[in-house]
C-alpha cells in the first residue's frame, strides 16, 4: 500500500491469515495498526514514511515464520524506538533474519532499540539515519550469526564497537559503511584508528560522502 494519503487504518487485517508480506509506504494519515498476532505466514513487514504511526502493530514477536523486518520515518513525536509490548528482554521475534531500521527526521530519538540484542537468528541488519546517536552499543556483539552490517548516514558516531565485540561477529563477511564521516575515517586503512577491527572482514568497504559508489557491490545487501 502506497501513498494511500487518506487512510487512517486497516481494518479486518486480523482475517488476512494466509498474507505473506505487509507494506506500507508514504501513507501521511496512516495510524498505528492493529495487533497481527494472527497473521501466522507473515514473513515481511515494511513500513516507510508513515508520519502518523507511533509504534510498530503488536504480536510481531508471535509470528513463527517471520524473517524481514524494515522500518524507517515514523512520528517526529516519538523519543525512542517505538516497539509495541515488548520489554527489554522479549526478542522482536526468534525467526527475524533481516532488520532494516531507519530513522529518518525522527530527531527524538538517540539510540537503537535494546530488542535488537537479542536477536540471535539475525543474518542482515541496516542501521541508517539517526542523526543523533553518538556510538553504536557494545552488544552488537552479541549478534552471533550476523553476516553483513550496513550502517549509513550516521554523522555522529565515531567508531565502531570494541575490537571484542567485533571479534565475536564470527560469521560476518560483509561490512558496509556509507556517509558516516567520522566513522569512515577511523576504518580507513591503514592509519584508521578502528581498521584493526575490521580488518579480517572478508568485505570491509567505506564510502565517503562526496564520493560516488558502484550501486551493483550493494545488490545483495
Amino acid at each position: 500500500i502506497w501513498y494511500c494519503d487518506r487512510a487512517t487504518s486497516l481494518q479486518n487485517l486480523e482475517y488476512l491469515t494466509s498474507l505473506q508480506s505487509l507494506e506500507l509506504c508514504f501513507c501521511a494519515e496512516m495510524e498505528n495498526l492493529p495487533n497481527i498476532r494472527s497473521l501466522v505466514c507473515l514473513e515481511e513487514l515494511r513500513i516507510k514514511a508513515c508520519r502518523k504511526m507511533t509504534c510498530l502493530p503488536a504480536g510481531l514477536s508471535n509470528l513463527p515464520k517471520f524473517k524481514t523486518l524494515e522500518i524507517s520515518e515514523l512520528s517526529p513525536k516519538v523519543s525512542s524506538f517505538p516497539f509495541p509490548d515488548l520489554n527489554h528482554r522479549t526478542p522482536l521475534s526468534a525467526s527475524l533474519q533481516e532488520l532494516h531500521i531507519g530513522a529518518s527526521r525522527m530527531d527524538k530519538v538517540e539510540n537503537l532499540p535494546n530488542q535488537i540484542r537479542h536477536l540471535h537468528e539475525l543474518r542482515f541488519l541496516r542501521i541508517e539515519c539517526f542523526e543523533n546517536l553518538k556510538e553504536l552499543p557494545e552488544w552488537l556483539g552479541e549478534l552471533t550469526s550476523l553476516e553483513a552490517l550496513t550502517l549509513e548516514e550516521l554523522p555522529l558516531v565515531e567508531h565502531l564497537p570494541s575490537q571484542a565485540a567485533i571479534e565475536c561477529l564470527s560469521q560476518l563477511t560483509v561490512l558496509k559503511v556509507s556517509h558516516c564521516r567520522l566513522l569512515e575515517q577511523s576504518c580507513r586503512t591503514p592509519n584508521g584508528s578502528d581498521w584493526v577491527k575490521i580488518q579480517k572482514i572478508h568485505r570491509a568497504t567505506c564510502w565517503p560522502p562526496n564520493e560516488e559508489y558502484d550501486e551493483d557491490e550493494d545488490d545483495d545487501y
